[in-house]
């Protein structure tokens, strides 16, 4: 230790406390500085994501019409192509702005990928019932919106979601599958349960299942798929911590956006009455497999809701959550959030 007339020198890593000089710091100030620095560069990552998504479909858009307009005879192309390029700049898009953010958050940290993607054969006994968990999930995520939309209502407001709906011409509804069904549970799932909830791990595996669930939800930007993305944020990350693979939570959120792709396409060539009538019946066929995934879980793996506690990390609750939601960058990216939640509110 420096003598204690010995003149203070930032690298040393010593600390003033008061009486004492200079010594070092105590633990718990540097695991919260591990905390707050891992928070911070996630939030980069995620502005930098934010950007992306704002831009690069204008400027895939801008280079691909360019290129498709001179092998066209005219210049001219029909509604159907440009659905079908609206589309695929779409998913082009989507994996640019999930993938580049998110590898260089790892390589901030030093992580490599083999610690942030585990990909081992899950145990199907885990597995398998957790896709059908996964539906359960779902049919109380949907009764979560509709009780949201109650509140929204009675404040006088409403809240918007993006359109879904299945584009026109094969080609488009290609891509638009390939995006919703394939794609999205790839990529989100190495991001949020790969890369953000295994870097958040060494502070426990339930602090890193919340936050990651929490940022899973914010993702989504608005208030009618929040709620639903809240509570599957943590079934998959839970599963993907049981059986210490990614594939369990693709297998779940791939399964889920299946189902909600079939019933989109399905309701199409529907009544409003026939797609409320769909709509309660898969809710009930959700609840009722998740149910009996549920029974089924709890029957054959008598501890299956216990995670990890955190190894090596003295922080508390408390400590751990004030860290992480008080880097600059983290409120940063927070306040523009909140930001997009309202701006997807309409007065009524």
């Amino acid at each position: 230790m420096n003598s204690p007339n010995a003149p203070f020198t930032p690298n040393t890593g010593y600390t003033y406390v008061s009486g004492y000089q200079y010594v070092t710091p105590p633990p718990e100030r540097l695991q919260a500085g591990q905390l707050r620095t891992a928070a911070s560069w996630l939030a980069v990552a995620i502005l930098i994501h934010l950007v992306f998504s704002a831009f690069l479909p204008t400027v895939f858009t801008m280079l691909f019409s360019g290129f498709l307009a001179l092998g066209t005879m005219g210049g001219h192309y029909s509604v159907y192509t440009m659905d079908s390029l609206n589309q695929f700049v779409n998913l082009l898009s989507y994996l640019v702005s999930y993938l580049v953010p998110f590898w260089l958050y790892l390589q901030f940290l030093r992580m490599p990928l083999r610690a942030a993607l585990p990909l081992r054969a899950p145990r199907a006994s885990l597995a398998v019932p957790g896709v059908f968990a996964g539906l359960g999930t779902a049919a109380i995520g949907t009764l979560c919106v509709q009780a949201v939309s109650f509140v929204c209502a009675l404040l006088g407001v409403l809240p918007i979601s993006p359109d879904f709906s299945a584009p026109a011409g094969a080609m488009a509804n290609v891509w638009y599958v390939l995006t919703l069904v394939v794609a999205a549970p790839l990529v989100e799932e190495f991001v949020f349960r790969g890369a953000i909830l295994q870097s958040l791990r060494r502070f426990g595996d339930a602090f890193a299942l919340i936050i990651s669930s929490f940022l899973f939800a914010v993702f989504h930007g608005n208030l009618v798929q929040a709620p639903n993305a809240l509570l599957m944020g943590i079934v998959m990350g839970f599963f993907a911590l049981r059986t210490g693979s990614l594939w369990a939570s693709i297998a779940i959120h791939a399964v889920n956006n299946l189902a909600s792709v079939l019933i989109i396409y399905l309701s199409s060539s529907m009544s409003v009455n026939e797609q409320i009538l769909l709509n309660e019946w898969t809710v009930l066929g959700y609840a009722l497999v998740g149910l009996a995934a549920l029974i089924y879980l709890m029957v054959r793996h008598g501890n299956i809701f216990s995670l990890r506690p955190a190894q090596g990390c003295i922080l508390n609750s408390r400590q751990k959550y004030g860290a992480f939601f008080t880097s600059i960058p983290m409120l940063a990216m927070l306040a523009l959030f909140a930001f997009l939640f309202i701006r997807n509110l309409q007065v009524v």
